[in-house]
């Protein structure tokens, strides 16, 4: 219940974040509305654990996103994984990253890059920005091995095992 309740109010503060556009998010499982209706809807789309989003506010944070800009710090050669919310591949807390926050699309593990290390795999994820938030278990210690968050198990196993350039990025 308390992660639930941390979740809703994460997503408040997105809602005053988006008010001046008036844009919209909503939690369909708290608070009452027909998820499958919403999502079928031209205007909302659905996100992360059930709530909803409303397709001009994606299109801004996409804007948004777009028009940070990094310069690529370096360039090298990684392992890539993907992993889910799923405690067989995390632990007893397998929404919350190893910095305390929740997992969300970008989210990834590495134990060679330090927190907050922002990046891009190109030749798998075209421009997608990732952000280490996580780490991996032990034994990937030196190695390295980047593991990109899925919001499910199937998709993650889909994923597998594959080789890419990593572009580190800073700014």
């Amino acid at each position: 219940m308390g992660k639930r309740l941390a979740f809703l109010l994460a997503l408040t503060s997105i809602n005053l974040v988006f008010a001046a556009e008036e844009l919209t998010f909503a939690n369909p499982k708290t608070n009452g509305f027909d998820s499958k209706k919403l999502a079928s809807s031209e205007s909302t789309v659905m996100i992360f654990d059930g709530a909803v989003a409303s397709k001009s506010a994606l299109a801004n944070t996409k804007q948004l996103k777009t028009a940070i800009s990094y310069e690529v710090a370096d360039v090298d050669r990684v392992t890539v994984t993907g992993y889910s919310s799923t405690e067989s591949e995390t632990d007893e807390t397998p929404f919350i990253t190893a910095t305390g926050k929740y997992v969300f699309p970008g989210v990834a593990a590495s134990n060679v890059l330090p927190i907050g290390t922002k990046f891009r795999l190109p030749s798998l994820f075209g421009d997608r920005i990732f952000v280490v938030e996580d780490r991996m278990h032990s034994r990937y210690n030196g190695k390295k091995w980047v593991d990109v968050w899925f919001d499910s198990q199937d998709k993650a196993l889909k994923f597998g095992k594959r080789f890419s350039s990593i572009e580190i990025l800073e700014g």
